[in-house]
């Protein structure tokens, strides 16, 4: 599954393109997206400029998520859907 968020605000206090690992490294960006992604086995990309942000998370389909840990259940929701419009 393949999901793009992206606005046309200010972005994060930094700027450039960055991976789950760099941005892990380099403790920015959202945690949650972040911990959620990770768990279950994603990719996270996350590009800041000063005219917005683009967050793209791919996760497969078919592998068993990783615990965040052992008090969190792994079926907490981590991103709600609403339609708008």
């Amino acid at each position: 599954m393949y999901l793009v968020v992206a606005d046309d605000g200010g972005g994060f206090p930094f700027r450039g393109r960055y991976d789950l690992a760099e941005l892990t490294a380099k403790e920015s960006a959202p945690v949650s997206p972040k911990e959620r992604v990770a768990s279950l086995r994603g990719q996270l990309a996350l590009s800041s400029t000063l005219s917005g942000s683009r967050l793209e998370i791919s996760l497969p389909l078919h592998q068993p998520p990783l615990s965040l840990s052992p008090h969190e259940p792994i079926a907490k929701s981590w991103i709600s859907l609403k339609a708008v419009g």
